[in-house]
């Protein structure tokens, strides 16, 4: 068989939608205890939505993540975080554990008076664009955060509105722009701050009946939640294509 540029295309195409851990991806378990480990480092804030397993090769699940950086090159009407890296597992969609790391995002950085924005880095998948900053834009959940001198829009250039640096912000680099020109927070958190707590709590029930320290299975948990977020990112890359 002739192997054309249209044939060979098609085959790199299926090999990266076809998922290199299907081990791994079968094992989500609904009926097992969540828990969330929230890696505060300030700046850099990371929310692992996880299970136990049994297996032994396996024995930690990550059923949901969120990355999220503070913008600090420019103001972006401060102070905002922009998630650079979500995902939920393909097993565990449709339960809306998406929406629960995005509200869990939205309180913590609440609570420092700070709002959310898309990656202004490298940009956003329509998937992601479509199913998050699309909705927050439309939803009366959600507010656009403003400067003192009421904008609310980013500035790119800084000559849309130059008597205003604190709407200045950065834009990504390459094809993608960014999903969203806004700082959003939520008006109300409901009992968001009751499950991010419970949940954490959960994290530490693990701790103490398995005796894993917090940096090993923290360590552990980000590199699984790192690596399974590069595979669904490419993923929906393609997609987009």
């Amino acid at each position: 068989m002739k192997l054309t540029t249209k044939k060979l295309y098609q085959l790199i195409m299926e090999a990266v939608k076809e998922d290199p851990e299907p081990v791994y991806a079968s094992l989500y378990d609904p009926n097992q205890p969540l828990a969330l480990l929230h890696m505060d480092d300030g700046e850099l804030q990371t929310f692992i939505l996880y299970h136990l397993t049994k297996s032994k090769q396996h024995p930690v699940y990550v059923v949901a993540y969120l990355n999220m950086e503070l913008m600090e090159d420019q103001p972006c009407v401060p102070y905002t975080y922009q998630v650079l890296g979500v995902y939920t597992e393909a097993a565990a969609q449709r339960r809306g554990f998406s929406k629960t790391v995005y509200n869990m995002a939205f309180y913590i950085a609440d609570r420092m008076g700070y709002g959310l924005t898309s990656d202004h880095l490298v940009g956003t998948t329509k998937v992601a664009q479509n199913a998050a900053w699309k909705k927050f834009e439309n939803s009366p959940d959600y507010y656009k955060r403003a400067t003192t001198l009421g904008n609310q829009k980013f500035d790119y250039t800084g000559k849309e509105t130059p008597d205003d640096p604190d709407d200045d912000c950065e834009t990504t680099v390459g094809d993608k722009a960014p999903a969203t020109d806004y700082s959003f927070q939520k008006n109300n958190h409901g009992q968001i701050g009751q499950l991010y707590f419970e949940l954490k709590n959960v994290h530490q029930e693990i701790l103490k009946s398995t005796g894993i320290s917090e940096n090993v299975i923290g360590s552990k948990l980000y590199q699984i939640a790192s690596r399974r977020f590069d595979y669904y990112y490419g993923k929906e890359t393609q997609d987009d294509v």
